[in-house]
């Protein structure tokens, strides 16, 4: 291969390295060869994404979404999800990997990327360029579903493309490219076998799983079908860690690093709930907070940022564990602690009259693992011989778990008295967020303890041992299964399911099909893959489907619309005031209940016929006028021309701003705009009665008045979102 690079003169030949490459190529070779004899650690494939620069009319290429993102508020197009590759050394599938190092040309603006070791170096030391690093690992050599990456240069201005795309690659090559060979072998973003999934069914399996569909998601899972889907989920990896992006006070690369407080914690929610790749795992753990509650209301964990970054760390840590693990974490967490006061609780003093603190004893049991009532594996109430329900626990239940977490508090190296207290110890970070808590034999109770199902955990047994027994009996109680799962099929499906699909849950959470309890990938996949989650027939059913919580249509529109930011920040941090904004907040539950409890059925026709509606605790009056005219509002402001006018006017900072550029060139296609909009918004189920009132409206909405384009479709997009096929998820 003959090396180029950029001077005044233009493209100069730096020399002939054919001979050079092959001995190199035998190196390698041999190399490769000897790493096949090791054992590899097998790697898991992530995307990368392409942007386009129209003035410097070159692409860019990069695995980091931030990255991504930002750029696509500073001048570049975004063209999506390219192809997939590798993060780190090792195999796939049995094939290697090799290292693809990325460089860039201060003088050119420009980036460049090269397999070839020596290629990279001797660029690195050319006037211009400042190697990278490793970008990521490609295949080294073909196996079945990888493609190769084509490289092709233009030679008058020293610009290089990478396709996938043999097409594009052939209409390049006739317009004066020159193509250079194979880097090294990727992952398509679709697999090669089609499936027979079809964009509507997509659509609304993202809208069940997700923080809401786009474009190009809906494509990618399209093709995958919904088991593949729900498997590539599992093995992606979250962007950053909230804690992370609280320390540094900001997401990574920001500069200025200056967010703060409390509002650090919303900024990192919002950005890896909106651009996350992890999707599913993102929206778990949203559902997490809302059983796990923690809040920055009526708290002791009001405004620390730290705190609740970490605990949202802890549970994306979780989401696809197991949940005796996650029950502990939550237990050990010192936000948890501090919000339901159980953080240096201590043992009983009969002197002072001290009892141990009854708050977390009560709900971990009440509202985390097995609530009021003796279920049956469908979730229906046992009953006794008279026919009333059965408790699941009483009074001494929760002062014997009471005594079970007296003595924990601060993590740390050692178990001193300045440590317990948080202001000392031997580490100078006494008091740390994201260290989970420990267990102080001192202020432990050393009395018996009697809890759930009848166990007794005898007097003078150590700390941790007592916390061991009494969550591995929260943990093996029958109810843990239905009582959990049905909490999940609400959060993500239908608020009524039937007792059969809690059942199925329930089976799926005692065993996972190899004999492991808790498993939550298998009670994920349970969820989202049983038949009444994917059966079509329930998009007619009048009893299926729930209510789409405020929050989730919000992050649903920043999802379509891929809401950006100037400076990649998400500075949403007040969306509960009902008359003005939402009526619900990220962290800011008003209580331990959440905003809305799992079995609460308004007056009227829901609660006369035995169904539920969760949230619509948080729907009245002033709500639904609130987010009506929230919405509207975003809708109109999000688009290029107000745009255009809030940079020159506003604060750019502060301004969260929508790409509807593809629905704006549909404006005088009112029908085929209609039709994008219900696929990406309502998974194809806008009726003809409501689109009929849409297309009127836009109608009315003459062509050539102001901004016609931008008012029809911040209009449509506001209309959809207003309407009850939008509210109400199927």
């Amino acid at each position: 291969m003959t090396l180029y690079f950029q001077a005044p003169a233009g493209a100069q030949q730096l020399g002939d390295w054919r001979v050079l490459r092959l001995f190199i190529s035998a190196i390698v070779s041999i190399i490769f060869a000897l790493l096949s004899t090791l054992p590899a650690h097998a790697q898991s494939p992530q995307s990368r994404y392409r942007l386009y620069h129209p003035s410097l009319q070159t692409h860019l290429y990069t695995t980091d979404l931030n990255e991504y993102t930002v750029l696509g508020t500073r001048g570049w197009s975004q063209e999506n999800e390219a192809h997939r590759v590798f993060t780190a050394a090792g195999s796939y599938n049995g094939g290697l990997l090799q290292p693809y190092f990325r460089l860039f040309n201060g003088n050119l603006r420009i980036h460049f990327w090269t397999t070839d070791r020596n290629e990279y170096d001797v660029l690195s030391r050319a006037p211009g360029y400042v190697g990278e690093n490793i970008e990521s690992y490609l295949l080294v050599a073909p196996q079945a579903g990888a493609v190769p990456l084509l490289r092709l240069v233009l030679l008058s201005t020293a610009k290089h493309l990478w396709t996938t795309d043999e097409n594009e690659k052939n209409v390049l090559t006739q317009r004066g490219w020159g193509f250079e060979g194979i880097d090294g072998y990727v992952l398509p973003v679709t697999p090669v076998v089609a499936s027979t999934f079809t964009q509507t069914q997509a659509a609304r399996l993202l809208t069940q799983a997700t923080w809401g569909p786009n474009m190009v998601e809906i494509n990618r899972t399209q093709a995958l079908g919904a088991r593949a889907w729900v498997e590539d989920q599992f093995l992606r990896t979250s962007l950053d860690k909230h804690f992370d992006y609280v320390a540094r006070g900001g997401a990574i690369g920001c500069n200025p690093c200056d967010s703060k407080f409390i509002n650090a914690a919303m900024e990192t929610f919002w950005l890896q709930a909106i651009k996350g790749e992890d999707q599913l795992r993102q929206r778990i753990v949203f559902a997490l907070t809302e059983i796990f509650v923690v809040s920055t209301v009526n708290s002791a964990v009001d405004i620390q940022a730290e705190a609740h970054a970490a605990y949202l760390d802890m549970l994306a840590k979780n989401s696809f564990g197991n949940f005796r693990t996650l029950l502990e974490d939550v237990a050990r967490h010192p936000t948890m602690g501090h919000y339901l006061s159980h953080i240096r609780n201590e043992k009983a003093d009969l002197a002072t009259g001290r009892l141990p603190d009854e708050n977390f004893a009560r709900e971990v049991m009440q509202l985390f693992s097995i609530g009021l009532w003796q279920l049956n594996a469908d979730g229906t109430r046992r009953k006794d011989a008279s026919g009333a329900d059965i408790p699941t626990y009483i009074q001494a239940d929760i002062l014997g778990m009471a005594r079970v977490l007296t003595g924990l508090s601060w993590g740390g190296p050692d178990t001193s008295d300045a440590r317990w207290s948080g202001i000392g110890g031997t580490d100078p970070d006494s008091a740390r967020w994201d260290v989970q808590m420990q267990m102080y034999p001192n202020y432990h109770s050393p009395q018996e303890k009697r809890i759930i199902s009848g166990v007794i955990i005898p007097a003078n047994t150590d700390a941790n041992t007592s916390l061991k027994i009494a969550l591995d009996t929260i943990f093996n109680h029958p109810n843990v299964g239905p009582f959990i799962g049905e909490q999940l099929i609400k959060r993500f499906v239908t608020s009524n399911p039937s007792r059969a699909y809690v059942g199925r849950v329930s089976a799926a959470f005692a065993n996972n099909g190899s004999s492991v309890r808790g498993d939550m990938k298998a009670v994920i996949r349970a969820i989202l893959l049983d038949t009444e989650a994917r059966d079509d027939a329930k998009l007619t059913d009048p009893t299926f489907g729930k209510l789409r919580e405020p929050l989730v249509r919000f992050g649903n529109y920043m999802r379509a619309f891929n809401v950006a930011t100037y400076d990649g920040r998400y500075k949403i941090h007040n969306l509960e005031d009902p008359v003005s904004s939402l009526g619900q907040n990220p962290l800011r539950a008003p209580s331990v209940f959440n905003w809305f409890r799992p079995d609460y059925a308004p007056s009227g026709d829901i609660l006369s016929v035995g169904l539920v509606a969760p949230e619509f605790q948080i729907t009245h009056e002033t709500t639904v006028t609130g987010y009506t005219n929230f919405i509207m509002e975003t809708a109109d402001r999000d688009n290029e021309s107000a745009r255009e006018i809030f940079r020159q006017y506003g604060s750019v900072q502060d301004f969260l701003a929508g790409n509807t550029s593809v629905e704006i060139a549909l404006a005088d296609k009112p029908q085929a705009l209609l039709d994008r909009l219900n696929l990406l918004l309502l998974s194809g189920r806008l009726t003809p009665s409501t689109r009929a009132i849409i297309a009127d409206g836009l109608a009315d909405i003459a062509v050539d008045s102001y901004r016609w384009r931008e008012n029809r479709v911040s209009a449509a997009i506001g209309l959809i979102m207003a309407a009850p096929e939008y509210v109400v998820q199927k």
